[in-house]
């Protein structure tokens, strides 16, 4: 059969969220069946693999693989769910999210009808039973088309979010472009490879995607929360292959754009990770080179004391770039504590200001007075 889209779902460990996924492709309004489902099981240790079986036995379009090792990162199983894919557009969907119903009829025909080589949309983000619209630089348009990336530099400063984009089969495999294997963030190579090498790019102000990547609880942790010394020398590997791929293309002048969200989140990780003295040196070892590279090309920071740990690091100055790391981790922590005070002073007020709420305030205040007037 001829499907109209691959929609590759890498899995890991997700027994409690992946019949969501998959159920959500089922939903979808442009007919499941026009639809190919390969799903890479990257040797899960939970019941993954017996839900993804039972879902390729019972629909033709969906195909089980299963793994004989783990490796690590999701790059992997979508680069092996690529070359398997028989549909001329491809999508990803990550195990622990689901699409809105009509996200598969919305990107293609819109690939289709413009001919282009990425489209991609808005995701929500689920954080605590409640979904969250994200901000882009283009919240106020419906819709931007370019014919390269050089038209519209702030694509590059969206969140790499590969969930919510289609590309054109016959431009990732005629650009080679793959995912980094054994990595994590993987997809924000991906995704900047994609986006340089891209003929026309399309970005749509729809909500395609909801986003649970932050799962905390428990054994439920996503790779965002599964923090450690590995994972931020990880993450430098990936930053380093993203800025070989902007000097191949000769775009260092998009460092600043492509660079200045991810090192400032891989330095307040860095700050806010239990590690002793050596792993911390460790790491800022590790990063400084690339460091040193990204400030000869002009990254900058608008927050003083970022650009003071970055210049610190890059200049390989470990013991005052190891003070300031403290001295700025309790200045968060002092201003996170302040703001956690600041709301609940404010719920206060908005109870206040309800008639219920002032009268049972008064209530109390009087009851209290007339208690301090009796004990005098």
């Amino acid at each position: 059969m001829n499907y109209r889209i691959s929609i590759i779902v890498p899995v890991f460990n997700v027994e409690n969220h992946i019949r969501n996924a998959l159920e959500s492709i089922l939903r979808q309004s442009i007919g499941f069946k026009r639809l190919e489902v390969i799903m890479v099981n990257d040797y899960s240790t939970d019941k993954s693999r017996e839900i993804m079986d039972e879902y390729a036995d019972k629909y033709d379009n969906f195909t089980a693989i299963h793994l004989h090792e783990n490796s690590a990162a999701a790059g992997k199983p979508r680069n092996i769910g690529m070359r398997k894919a028989t549909a001329d557009y491809i999508m990803f969907l990550d195990p622990d999210d689901y699409y809105t119903d009509n996200a598969c009829e919305v990107l293609y025909n819109k690939i289709v009808a413009e001919d282009a080589d990425i489209v991609f949309g808005n995701y929500f983000n689920f954080r605590k039973g409640k979904l969250l619209k994200v901000k882009t630089p283009f919240n106020m348009e419906n819709e931007i088309k370019v014919n390269r990336i050089q038209e519209e530099t702030r694509l590059l400063a969206i969140t790499p979010s590969i969930w919510t984009k289609i590309f054109k089969t016959t431009f990732i495999k005629e650009n080679n472009i793959l995912f980094p294997e054994g990595i994590p963030g993987q997809d924000l190579v991906f995704v900047v490879n994609s986006l340089l090498n891209a003929k026309r790019i399309i970005f749509l102000n729809k909500f395609i995607v909801c986003n649970r990547n932050l799962r905390d609880s428990g054994s439920d942790r996503s790779i965002t929360y599964t923090q450690n010394k590995k994972y931020l020398i990880g993450l430098i590997d990936t930053y380093t292959q993203l800025y070989h791929i902007f000097k191949q293309n000769n775009h260092e002048d998009y460092i600043q754009l492509g660079f200045h969200s991810h090192i400032s989140f891989w330095m307040r990780q860095f700050m806010l990770y239990d590690l002793n003295q050596t792993e911390k040196r460790e790491l800022l070892s590790t990063a400084a080179p690339l460091f040193k590279k990204l400030q000869f090309n002009g990254l900058t920071f608008k927050q003083k004391q970022m650009e003071v740990l970055f210049n610190s690091i890059s200049n390989k100055k470990y013991d005052e770039a190891l003070i300031l790391g403290e001295v700025i981790h309790l200045s968060i922590e002092k201003e996170n504590k302040l703001k956690r005070k600041l709301k609940s002073k404010q719920k206060q007020v908005a109870t206040l200001q309800t008639v219920k709420g002032w009268s049972l305030y008064k209530s109390k205040n009087i009851l209290q007075r007339l208690k301090n007037k009796f004990k005098k």
